[in-house]
């Protein structure tokens, strides 16, 4: 046992419910299916004829209850996250990590699990063809139903071609009976069934849309498209990061958003370095002298950040304050039948939203035994990286962020990203190299060197702290790999201050 470590054993005595899903999809599936009767009911009891809450028309921002019961598959303000993603790559050019994590080369590859890119398969571009028949369509509209395409098209192998006076033909026989076949890029006639005012134009002998749909499919005959980080000696490294979802009653989605972007921000950069991330959406909060903790990933090893999809289950309050707390009292009514759930004692889904501190770190330590024993146990099939290397982040005064000025609100971003980044360097380098790249930094910022070092022993405190006793408790061999860890860093630390 560490003398160094903090006490994050204040909640001995309180009781925990967690748990984890595949996806968002795994999560609102389970969970919504499970609600009891009664429950539901009292949910849509709070909830107005209009879909709006009585006595707060911002609450949900939906106008009917019909769109929080519906699929919600953009985020309510998407100029809020163009605005986002412009403020994104604004910090992302003042960051310096003195050499830490620098990006490592990519190269062209066939594997599918890289990043595509449209500029090598630009090289090979073309336009992938299918085939219409118009009087298919009127009298024998199910012909191909079992496909799964629009009616009137014809699958590629069932389509027969023949040049006359340098013209391509293109039909379909049915017993006697030929069905001439218009050639249109892949995706036009799906985009014309949902859009039939949609441009066309004549590429050759093929129909396609005068401008960009999100139905069209472009191929390349360069099969080396996809980008992967080259791979580096030893094992390959990985760092789970978690944010929290949400927040209190008059917390804005703006506030959501910008809270989340210190973990964005380290997502980016340690993927460039060829660390893979992989970021979970949290639902953490408490009711009394209980504590919930639900966690499902918007983004797997490798992925690109999907912006919409990150906006969607952190920010946007239709899903937060309905299908995300309808859920969870699914899963506790499922999971935790003995209890007898309500409004009060954290059973629907809402309570004192975790942002951080003392309190939330207890609460994640906690959480990681839990996520340790699903995986020994076989209950879970994700990768589990080590319980140091699973970090929470973002900006714990949330609410600030709503009315704070561009300097301010990227000051406090900034902090919170060089924490996470400090965390990570701290596990994969070598100590006194940290120190170096974290005091020049600082002391650039006009930090004291007494600030400094109370920084850097506080960062790994925290990265190094376990649960003793209690609810999920770490395990004592945990607590001796982990405490000893700490041990040794904080002693290489002492001597680096003495140099």
């Amino acid at each position: 046992m560490s003398k160094n470590a903090n006490n994050i054993d204040s909640l001995k005595r309180n009781d925990f419910y967690f748990g984890t899903f595949d996806s968002s999809e795994d999560f609102q599936r389970i969970g919504i299916k499970s609600v009891p009767k009664e429950t539901r009911d009292a949910f849509d009891k709070d909830i107005s004829r209009d879909g709006v809450r009585v006595d707060d028309p911002s609450f949900y921002k939906a106008k009917t209850i019909d769109e929080l019961r519906g699929d919600i598959d953009t985020f309510i303000d998407m100029p809020l996250v163009k605005n986002t993603i412009d403020s994104f790559d604004g910090v992302l050019e003042k960051i310096d990590m003195g050499g830490a994590f620098e990006k490592v080369r990519l190269i062209a590859t066939r594997n599918k699990q890289g990043i595509f890119d449209f500029g090598l398969a630009s090289k090979g571009l073309y336009r992938p063809s299918e085939y219409y028949s118009q009087d298919l369509a009127d009298r024998f509209p199910n012909e191909f139903e079992s496909f799964n395409e629009p009616s009137g098209l014809v699958p590629p192998d069932f389509v027969k071609n023949k040049k006359v006076d340098g013209k391509v033909y293109f039909w379909y026989s049915r017993g006697n009976e030929d069905f001439i076949c218009q050639q249109r890029q892949y995706g036009v006639t799906r985009a014309l069934d949902e859009d039939s005012e949609l441009e066309t134009e004549m590429f050759g002998d093929m129909l396609i849309l005068k401008k960009p749909n999100k139905n069209l499919r472009f191929a390349s005959t360069y099969d080396k498209c996809y980008l992967m980080h080259k791979k580096q000696g030893g094992k390959a490294k990985s760092v789970d990061l978690y944010v929290v979802q949400g927040g209190l009653g008059g917390t804005s989605e703006k506030a959501m958003i910008l809270k989340t972007m210190p973990v964005l921000l380290a997502s980016q950069i340690l993927e460039e370095a060829g660390i893979k991330t992989r970021i979970y959406a949290t639902r953490a909060y408490s009711s009394g002298s209980k504590y919930f903790f639900f966690t499902y990933p918007v983004k797997n090893y490798g992925q690109e950040l999907d912006w919409n999809e990150l906006a969607l289950n952190v920010g946007d309050p239709r899903i937060f304050r309905y299908k995300t707390w309808l859920s969870i009292a699914g899963i506790l009514a499922k999971d935790y039948p003995e209890e007898s759930w309500n409004d009060n004692n954290g059973g629907f889904g809402y309570g004192s939203t975790l942002y951080g501190g003392r309190e939330m770190d207890e609460v994640f330590e906690r959480y990681k035994t839990f996520i340790g024993e699903k995986t020994v146990l076989g209950d879970s099939n994700k990768k589990l990286v080590d319980r140091t290397l699973m970090l929470i982040g973002g900006v714990e005064d949330a609410d600030s962020l709503e009315y704070a000025n561009e300097a301010y609100a990227n000051k406090m971003i900034l902090e919170e990203f060089y924490r996470i980044m400090d965390t990570v360097d701290f596990q994969f380098n070598q100590t006194e190299k940290v120190a170096d790249r974290i005091v020049k930094r600082e002391l650039e910022n006009n930090k004291t060197m007494g600030t400094i070092k109370t920084y850097m022993n506080d960062i790994l405190k925290r990265a190094y702290s376990l649960p003793k006793s209690g609810q999920y408790a770490s395990s004592k061999s945990d607590q001796e790999k982990v405490f000893g860890v700490l041990d040794d860093k904080l002693d290489k630390l002492f001597n680096y201050y003495q140099k």
